[in-house]
């Protein structure tokens, strides 16, 4: 993918919106938006290949996934990364996941962030 994309997954349309404008503005580039709610049975690939317009809905948990971001990329966003009303997971698109399920992804996603943050929080 050579331009810059996040796929969102339990965001409201506002925050998604007010999330890409304000990297795309700190970046100084484009950003296109990518829903996946709705689309728990399809895989990543599936989702990227059709680019549903799609319904952004709010979840319980959600995700932010990078595509066609780089490190330095990542970061600046990151910094740039507006107060919404609940934390995302972030995740970029990888060789394995994007064969994955929406539902398989989600599922893993939280299994790795319970694990982060209950190591952080032992320290």
């Amino acid at each position: 993918m050579d331009d810059k994309a996040f796929l969102f997954y339990g965001f409201n349309l506002d925050e998604a919106l007010l999330v890409r404008d304000t990297v795309s503005e700190a970046l100084g580039e484009e950003i296109d938006t990518i829903s996946a709610s709705g689309e728990e049975s399809s895989t990543v690939a599936d989702v990227l290949d059709r680019m549903p317009d799609g319904t952004f809905a709010e979840a319980p948990v959600r995700f932010l996934m990078f595509l066609g971001f780089d490190d330095e990329d990542i970061s600046a966003a990151i910094k740039a990364f507006p107060k919404i009303s609940k934390r995302p997971i972030l995740c970029t698109l990888t060789e394995n996941n994007m064969k994955w399920t929406i539902a398989y992804l989600l599922e893993h996603l939280i299994e790795e962030d319970t694990r982060v943050r209950g190591k952080s929080c032992q320290s």
